[in-house]
This record gives C-alpha cells, structure tokens and sequence, in this order.
C-alpha cells in the first residue's frame, strides 16, 4: 500500500496488514549503487502488476515491508512472490513475505553484463 504526497510515493503497508522487511542492496562490485531504480513484479491473475519504483539511497539500499501475498481462491495465475527488477532488468531473484516480522536481505551485485545475485535471510 502507498500514499502519493508531495510528489512521491510513501509506503504505508505496515500500517494496515502484517509484513516482513524485505532490505535490497545493490552494488557494482564492491560499490555500492545510488539512485538504482527497484521495481517488484508479480503475476496476479494473468496479468503483470508492477508496485510503483523505488530508488536505493547513499548505500545502495531500499526497503520496504511487504505483507503475505494470500489471495481467494477466485484468484487463479498467481505467483506467490515479486521479481525483482534493477534499472529495467530482471535480476533473475524474487522476494516473498510471511507476513510474520521477518527482515530479508537480498543483496544483488550488477558485475558486467550478467547478474550475479546473493540473498540471506537475517533473523
């Protein structure tokens, strides 16, 4: 869930349903990107729903809590997890959400022309 206020959006999620803390990083190697654009991407009856952009900050961070993708059972074609997308291009790695209070980190390294992608979980 986001708010539009002042000309960007503020995600309110956490507010209303239970979520985890999903943390993305990503670098260039060893350097941490800025102003990296992160899109989430999710197959939601047969159609592709994008939640709107966000950037990471100084530390080539971005995070956000995201609730439990739980659905009726009228909701066929759905992927139960976001691919994550940087500056347009898949990374190949998808995130999910307990809606339990979990913190996940992905860290994605854009080396050359492939993506290399590690994730941990942190407890």
């Amino acid at each position: 869930m986001v708010a539009y206020v002042d000309s960007s959006f503020v995600e309110l999620t956490q507010e209303y349903v239970p979520t985890d803390t999903i943390s993305i990083r990503v670098t260039l190697g060893r350097e941490q990107l800025a102003n990296a654009q992160v899109v989430l991407k999710h197959l939601f009856m047969n159609n592709e729903w994008s939640l709107p952009p966000l950037y990471t900050d100084g530390n080539g961070t971005v995070a956000l809590h995201l609730g439990a993708l739980n659905y009726n059972s009228k909701a066929n074609e759905v992927e139960p997890f976001f691919w994550v997308y940087v500056n347009g291009q898949n990374t190949g790695r998808n995130v999910t959400s307990t809606g339990t209070g979990q913190t996940h980190l992905v860290e994605i390294d854009l080396v050359g022309s492939s993506l290399q992608v590690q994730s941990s979980l942190m407890r």
